[in-house]
């Protein structure tokens, strides 16, 4: 069964919270290296975020930090906000 899938039949069953994972450099297993995007097909306007870092030389864990403050948190706050005119507009 694909993310999607089950993600759709948790929804059906009554979850209301699903975990989507992000990792880089990964040979293995649990490639996502977007999961913002992935969750905002589902039509989620929020998440949360744990980040464990191992090994990850200090300046690479910084940079990481910088770009989801740069990147992913103003996407959310843009959605947020659509989401909030749309709803006082009736929408």
């Amino acid at each position: 069964m694909q993310a999607l899938d089950q993600i759709k039949l948790a929804d059906e069953v009554g979850f209301d919270i699903v975990w989507a994972v992000e990792h880089h450099f990964l040979t293995e297993y649990a490639h996502s290296s977007a999961p913002e995007i992935f969750l905002e097909v589902l039509g989620m306007d929020q998440f949360i975020t744990f980040q464990q870092m191992g090994r990850v030389p200090h300046e690479r864990i910084m940079e990481s930090i910088q770009l989801y403050g740069d990147e992913a948190i103003p996407h959310f706050k843009a959605k947020a906000a659509q989401t909030e005119e749309q709803a006082a507009s009736g929408g």
